[in-house]
C-alpha cells in the first residue's frame, strides 16, 4: 500500500499567450496565490537549479530579508551546473545573497545522488519551495527571469505539514551533497 498524505493542493500555470507577449503569468499567478503565506513567512526554503535575478534585483527574497524571514536557497554549484552562462552570471550574486541573510548550499560536483533519472548524478535540478514548514511548491519554474519570460511554467501548492516535512528532509537530508556558502 502506498503510504499517502492528505493535503490540499492548488495548480498554477502559465498562460498559452506567454509565447506571443513574454508576460510573467506564471510567477504573478504564483505569488497571488501565496501572498498571505509570503507577506507572514517566518521561514522558507527555496531549491531551484538557477538563481538568477530578475532585472538585477531578487525581489522576493528582498521582501523577506525585509521581514526577517529566514531563508535557505538550495542550489547548484559552478562546478555541477549544466550551462556555462548561468554560473558565470549567478556567481556575482552570491555576495549580495549572503549579504540579504541567505543561508546558501550549493551542489557539490562530487555528490552522487541516486535519485537522479534523467540528468547526471552531479547536477542538482529540484525546483521546490516550502514555507514555515506547512505550505510547499513543486513545479517546473526555475528562479530565473527565463522561467518567467520565456518558459511555460506550472507548478503546485500542497498546503500539508506532513507533506512539507516530506519535502524539507527529502532536500536537506543529507546536507553531505552541498557546500556551505560562507
Amino acid at each position: 500500500q502506498p503510504d499517502l498524505i492528505s493535503a490540499e493542493v492548488t495548480p498554477v500555470f502559465d498562460a498559452l499567450k506567454k509565447l506571443e507577449n513574454n508576460k510573467p503569468y506564471f510567477r504573478t499567478r504564483a505569488e497571488r496565490t501565496i501572498k498571505a503565506e509570503l507577506n507572514a513567512a517566518k521561514n522558507v526554503i527555496i531549491s531551484t537549479p538557477y538563481m538568477v535575478p530578475t532585472q538585477g534585483k531578487f525581489s522576493v527574497i528582498e521582501q523577506l530579508e525585509k521581514q526577517g524571514t529566514e531563508v535557505t536557497i538550495l542550489t547548484n554549484s559552478s562546478a555541477s551546473n549544466d550551462s556555462g552562462f548561468i554560473p558565470a552570471y549567478y556567481q556575482k550574486h552570491r555576495i549580495t545573497l549572503l549579504n540579504k541573510g541567505v543561508d546558501l548550499y550549493e551542489y557539490k560536483d562530487t555528490a552522487h545522488n541516486e535519485d537522479h533519472f534523467y540528468h547526471g548524478d552531479t547536477f542538482y535540478h529540484n525546483k521546490a519551495l516550502i514555507f514555515d514548514d506547512k505550505l510547499s511548491f513543486i513545479g517546473s519554474s526555475n528562479f530565473d527571469p527565463r522561467s518567467d519570460f520565456l518558459n511555460l511554467e506550472f507548478g503546485l501548492f500542497i498546503r500539508s505539514d506532513a507533506f512539507a516535512k516530506h519535502l524539507q528532509e527529502y532536500l536537506l537530508g543529507d546536507k553531505d551533497l552541498f557546500w556551505k556558502v560562507t
